[in-house]
């Protein structure tokens, strides 16, 4: 289940288990104590369209496994075809690149696409101007 643009909800040896995308930001769209940015409703369909409920993913992890809210903090893979989720959601605008050290395996790649992203106004870019822009 997609929570948001960068969190999902993955079943993991048959729990639930919250997974926070590593090394990315989308715009926020269901946070209750902060208010809806621009391109966050857009960035959270753009991530369900990539995962439907029931999609088989591989998660990698970094060297940091759990973030201050437990949740998993993983790299996301989509199995059908290999689509690098993280990646994938760079290039297309629908996120920044939110590094957390120690977490920065695809530090440099991730920063490429987002260069070329920005370069292309592509998504969130040429929309808002940029991430974590408020709604108006």
């Amino acid at each position: 289940r997609i929570v948001d643009g960068d969190t999902l909800v993955a079943i993991i040896s048959g729990e639930r288990e919250r997974v926070r995308l590593l090394g990315i930001d989308t715009p926020e769209s269901v946070a209750e104590n902060r208010p809806d940015q621009c391109y966050g409703e857009e960035a959270s369909a753009y991530l369900k369209g990539l995962l439907p409920e029931g999609s088989d993913i591989t998660l990698i992890l970094d060297e940091e496994a759990r973030d201050q809210y437990d949740r998993l903090l993983a790299y996301v893979v989509r199995s059908s075809d290999d689509l690098f989720v993280n990646l994938d959601l760079i290039e297309q605008g629908y996120a920044g690149v939110l590094i957390y050290n120690p977490n920065d395996h695809y530090e440099s790649l991730f920063r490429s696409a987002e260069r070329d992203a920005i370069e292309a106004d592509a998504g969130l870019w040429g929309v808002c101007g940029g991430p974590d822009v408020p709604l108006e």
